[in-house]
């Protein structure tokens, strides 16, 4: 008769071997790999950020290690891994401690009938009903994460899943819990799981990577993950007060503000058609888009979202992947009638490779952030008080000052509205002369020039990808690509014409 230990190892396994079917295969973390972005004298956020912005972490062991740093569990640096580790994960098997506690005096039914007892015992054993309902909920949720896969139908990652969601409820949020947490626990729970083993199979016991990848303490870490994201996500699954839902605000901030400034058409098409942003931006934006697509693919969109993370403590790249998505189906949904747009958003249709969307959403914020910079403020008129105040300092004077103040004030006015002009017609504004084809050439010219850039900056990336790749550069294949850079650079500058 096979032992209770023997069982659970073998049930581990055929679970870890279930989530790595369902990722795709995770290589070892090498020797050469750890140094390569650990020990170069030069560990920082920025230089981890853009290797997982590169082509995602789909294929690196050491993505659970990068997605910790990313939601600041632990610092850059491996030297500080265990002096911030080890208290955390105490304080989270204190709170575990009394998960299953119950009051040891007073009467139960003093906690569901209201029977005679004292305040305190009464209270504890209402507290304790609430407890178990609570706990009730989150079964019931847990077990319908993700049913069609192995590694989250067994009692193992159950329990994790469980226990996480729990503790979070009692003692880090004001609401406790709402379902749709689950779903956003699930892929933090999974890759932490999977990468545990890989990542720290080549390496000594006292290695940096053993400490921070030990599989004792999946659940501890995935609970201190969890606690980061819903300290900026929290709000919008709770609502308090007459005000409108804080979700609801976002869905239409995306399509009604953000899609606006980068696609003004279909923005203004999916506001005809009279779709909601809440019926499909609800779930795209509060659950990270777990729902739209597979969880191998959920996971590559998360290396992005969190890489950025760390620039305004916010997930603002979630925003803008929305906005990709609906631009993705641009063609399918504009000028369609309204239930067949709604069926298109509420079930998004197969993407090959999701890391188009990551790529579209990072030139999307970028062409976002440089509209911001472009248009000056607008200049505050000379006062005629400035100039008697200059007078009396003893600075000459022109002595008809209100003349020489409006034919400036002209000029500068006349050179604003154009570019005023320029600015209306990229967000979707008519211009005040519409017989003039100008601006629209303009505009097409810097539209149609990015079109033609951003796939060969993405050829060329992938070309330096697969020569890093080999054992040795070719000269002639490494100045082939150069040249293409220098060209490149000279289209982006202006020196040649398309």
């Amino acid at each position: 008769m096979e032992s209770i230990a023997l069982k659970s190892t073998k049930a581990r396994s055929k679970s870890l071997a279930s989530a790595y079917l369902t990722l795709g295969s995770i290589p070892e973390t090498t020797i050469t790999e750890w140094k390569d972005i650990f020990e170069t004298g030069d560990v920082r956020y920025e230089k981890l950020k853009y290797h997982a912005l590169l082509r995602g972490l789909a294929k690196n062991a050491m993505r659970s290690l990068f997605w910790k740093i990313f939601l600041n569990y632990i610092p850059c640096e491996p030297s500080y891994w265990t002096d911030v580790l080890t208290p955390k994960r105490k304080a989270y098997e204190k709170f575990t401690d009394s998960i299953d506690s119950v009051p040891e005096s007073g009467d139960p039914l003093s906690g569901m009938l209201g029977t005679p007892s004292s305040g305190e015992q009464k209270g504890q054993w209402e507290e304790y009903f609430q407890d178990q309902e609570l706990k009730n909920t989150i079964r019931l949720d847990v077990e319908r994460t993700h049913p069609d896969i192995e590694f989250f139908d067994s009692e193992r990652t159950r329990s994790w899943m469980r226990n996480v969601l729990f503790v979070y409820s009692k003692h880090n949020s004001k609401f406790g819990y709402r379902q749709g947490m689950n779903e956003i626990l699930a892929p933090l729970m999974m890759i932490n799981a999977a990468c545990s083993e890989p990542s720290q199979k080549n390496f000594p016991e006292d290695h940096p990577i053993r400490t921070v990848m030990h599989q004792d303490y999946i659940e501890h870490d995935t609970y201190w993950m969890f606690v980061e994201i819903m300290k900026s996500m929290s709000q919008y699954f709770f609502h308090e007060g007459k005000s409108e839902h804080p979700v609801v605000k976002k869905c239409k901030y995306i399509q009604h503000n953000l899609l606006r400034k980068l696609d003004p058409k279909l923005s203004n098409y999916l506001r005809e058609a009279q779709v909601e942003p809440q019926l499909y931006g609800l779930r795209w934006f509060r659950l990270f888009f777990a729902r739209e697509f597979h969880i191998r693919d959920v996971c590559s969109l998360w290396d992005a979202i969190f890489a950025m993370y760390q620039e305004n403590q916010n997930f603002s790249l979630v925003d803008y992947i929305s906005c990709a998505m609906l631009i993705y189906i641009r063609s399918d949904i504009i000028n369609r009638e309204y239930n067949y747009v709604l069926r298109r958003v509420m079930k998004f249709p197969p993407v090959e490779d999701v890391w188009v969307l990551v790529q579209s959403a990072i030139g999307l914020r970028d062409q976002s952030e440089k509209k911001k910079k472009i248009y000056p403020p607008k200049l505050k008129p000379i006062q005629k008080q400035n100039l008697l105040n200059s007078a009396g300092s003893g600075r000459k004077v022109n002595s008809e000052p209100e003349k020489s103040t409006k034919k400036k004030g002209n000029f500068i006015d006349k050179a604003l509205q154009k570019v005023d002009d320029i600015k209306r017609f990229a967000t979707g504004k008519s211009s005040r002369k519409r017989e003039n084809e100008t601006y629209k050439k303009a505009y097409e010219r810097i539209v149609k020039l990015n079109e033609m850039i951003s796939p060969k900056c993405e050829d060329i990336i992938e070309q330096m990808s697969q020569m890093q790749q080999k054992a040795t550069k070719p000269k002639e294949e490494f100045a082939v690509i150069m040249a293409e850079m220098k060209l490149l650079y000279a289209m982006i500058n202006g020196d040649i014409d398309i």
